[in-house]
């Protein structure tokens, strides 16, 4: 649990021995066991967290005084040596202080005739702790039992397949050395790509996080606390603690908070560095509204669910279906008989809104605008509206332009369901206006428009393919590679 608490220990036992078998012509006076000890910061890749971390950062390995009676420990733990006439063997334990430590063990032999000799093991003069090849500083016994037989500085996971590149950013030896999540050490599976998350809002994110795992095949550990991911200072990274151990990119964790604060006034937002949805190199905060209500739209995924689970996409490279929607301001004006027409409210062009069955709603929205002004409560349609000497203003009308947020794959998650107007075909500003939306639970697989946004759709399609879409295919964990346009 920490860099100063021993965790196992084996023994490692010197046998002095004639050249060539035999009695033993002279004994030894003395025995000095040495450790080469690797000092890899904290315990783990992600603990303890730099500010509690031991400064000098101590050998992994050492010699521990309690636990070997009659030998004197030198050199910060390095170094066990006992001195004692007619020795011809002597046994020494090694503690660990590290998941992922490794050390090579020297011993050397003071005759009682002052020659020195070495020890020998299977033909080399070192034991090396725990048993691995020179070439490697994970223990066999590990990789026996997961099947990796790659380099340390290999990261190779399969799956999911997502956007079809391998690896989650993490090496074989970090995967080894592991994590800590929720006070507990863990190792991961290198045949499995892992997102890590600090979810500091608690319960109410959990089945949206279990959404967005269950759809993009990843292995997500969602119990990280303040101790094993922090916020401040950035950044959120979570193989953090490394140095000689095979490392090839700071690996991002994903942090969610609750907050008031809004951006555009969204219910949930992604900070991103850049002009790309990218991986936790771009994005790797969410923001949670405190409020966020239950959303206008209807499916069989909750709305606040669904609210994380998008969020989440964004930080494993999934963008939105578009880019194009847009908003317009209408000033439903009364003409002097009485009628109502829609305007801009900057140019004062004309606006047209049917429904879907191809009635002209001006006169049904003026009516609609009377009556919630007249008697509070009682108008439904557009609640931001305001009344005015003229008529009312109704601003920010989402319009799902085609290819844009609201297009693609009708029951995606990426899909955006807040639009209340496409645009008419061939018929400059005019609209179709309707109030329902569906809202997603899956990942896409294709660009084309289904649903509302099927190309042969009555009277046509909402919003048509999406500009970005097959979302399962662009899910990318590793910040090796960034953002895939």
């Amino acid at each position: 649990m920490s860099e100063s608490m021993a965790g196992n220990l084996i023994g490692v036992k010197a046998k002095l021995t004639a050249k060539g078998g035999g009695a033993l012509k002279v004994k030894a006076r003395k025995m000095t066991f040495t450790l080469e000890s690797s000092r890899e910061p904290g315990v783990a890749m992600n603990f303890p967290l730099p500010a509690a971390q031991v400064k000098p950062t101590p050998n992994d390995l050492q010699f521990e005084a309690a636990r070997n009676a009659g030998w004197r420990i030198l050199n910060r733990g390095l170094t066990a040596e006992r001195e004692e006439a007619g020795m011809t063997e002597g046994a020494v334990s090694v503690s660990s202080f590290d998941f992922g430590g490794w050390a090579n063990v020297r011993v050397t032999a003071t005759l009682e005739d002052g020659r020195v000799v070495t020890g020998v093991y299977r033909g080399e003069g070192v034991v090396r702790l725990p048993k691995r090849p020179a070439s490697s500083k994970v223990a066999d016994a590990w990789r026996d039992a997961s099947g990796e037989k790659g380099a340390d500085a290999e990261d190779s996971d399969e799956l999911p397949l997502g956007d079809g590149r391998p690896g989650d950013g993490l090496t074989v030896f970090e995967e080894y050395r592991g994590f800590f999540g929720s006070g507990k050490h863990l190792r991961t599976n290198t045949e499995r790509k892992d997102l890590f998350v600090r979810d500091d809002v608690g319960g109410k994110t959990k089945a949206g996080i279990d959404l967005f795992a269950r759809e993009t095949g990843l292995m997500v550990h969602h119990e990280l606390t303040e101790e094993e991911l922090q916020i401040f200072p950035e950044p959120h990274v979570v193989n953090l603690n490394y140095r000689d151990g095979a490392h090839v990119v700071d690996q991002h964790g994903v942090v969610i908070v609750e907050t008031d604060q809004v951006k555009d006034s969204a219910l949930a937002w992604s900070r991103k560095y850049g002009d790309v949805v990218g991986t936790r190199m771009t994005v790797d905060l969410i923001g949670i509204s405190t409020t966020p209500g239950s959303g206008a739209s209807v499916g069989a995924v909750p709305y606040f669910d669904k609210l994380v689970a998008h969020e989440l996409m964004h930080t494993v490279s999934v963008p939105h279906h578009g880019d194009r929607d847009y908003k317009i301001s209408m000033h439903l004006k009364r003409t002097p008989s009485g009628k109502y027409v829609f305007r801009n409210q900057g140019t004062d062009n004309l606006y047209r809104l049917y429904n879907e069955s191809g009635v002209e709603l001006s006169q049904a929205f003026g009516e609609e605008m009377e009556l919630r002004f007249r008697d509070a409560g009682k108008g439904s349609w557009f609640d931001w509206a305001v009344t005015t000497e003229e008529g009312y203003k109704m601003s920010d009308l989402i319009v799902g332009a085609p290819g844009g947020q609201h297009s693609g794959q009708e029951d995606c998650l990426m899909r955006y369901e807040f639009a209340k107007a496409y645009e008419q075909k061939d018929r400059q500003d005019a609209y179709y206006f309707f109030a329902d939306q569906s809202r997603g639970g899956t990942l896409c697989r294709r660009k084309e428009g289904s649903g509302v946004n099927e190309e042969t759709r009555t009277p046509q399609s909402r919003h048509g393919a999406a500009t970005h879409g097959n979302c399962s295919s662009r899910v990318c964990v590793n910040d090796r590679y960034g953002a895939k346009r």
